[in-house]
């Protein structure tokens, strides 16, 4: 039996169910958003690294962490890891 992947119950062929990713499934009901619980749409959502969020939430998330949220490589990286080329010294 499959489980919704916020609440871990069990959800059945006849209930209303979300399937946003691949190896995801939510009960319609438990397809909210993490930080307002508003309800979500296949068209509302997005993740930010595990989190659910609405389209509101996620891009003020994505302003105050400057990143998607993913791996770190997707990060912004600090001005001391970023080599900056001096320029070519002209004839």
């Amino acid at each position: 039996m499959a489980k919704c992947s916020l609440c871990e119950k069990a959800v059945y062929f006849n209930d209303t169910q979300v399937r946003p990713k691949d190896g995801l499934l939510y009960h319609k009901s438990c397809f909210k958003c993490t930080d307002c619980a508003s309800q979500l749409s296949l068209t509302s959502y997005a993740f930010h690294g595990d989190k659910l969020l609405c389209k509101t939430h996620y891009v003020a998330a994505f302003q105050t962490t400057n990143s998607y949220g993913g791996d770190e490589r997707f990060k912004k990286q600090k001005d001391e890891n970023v080599l900056i080329a001096a320029p070519a010294p002209t004839a």
